[in-house]
């Protein structure tokens, strides 16, 4: 469904308001050049949260990368490497 705002509001700003603000989350912050993430980085281990950071990325020119191995079979690797158990 297209907001009336639309034409008037970037997208991202609106998920912003809409999305995170709307849930009632004061502290959001956009990161949208690696200046501004330099700037920002001690805010998100620093401020008490709940903080959210939108970050505002270009689409990549190559393609998303297929893993190798089935979901099903990362998951239980992963929970092997963090429990230490078989």
């Amino acid at each position: 469904m297209k907001s009336p705002a639309a034409s008037r509001c970037p997208a991202h700003v609106l998920e912003t308001v809409f999305g995170v603000r709307g849930a009632g989350l004061q502290r959001v912050y956009t990161i949208d050049n690696d200046a501004d993430f330099d700037a920002k980085l001690d805010q998100h281990f620093s401020e008490e949260g709940p903080v959210v950071f939108i970050w505002k990325i270009d689409k990549a020119e190559e393609p998303v990368p297929k893993p190798s191995k089935p979901i099903r079979e990362r998951a239980h690797r992963l929970r092997e490497a963090l429990t230490g158990s078989a």
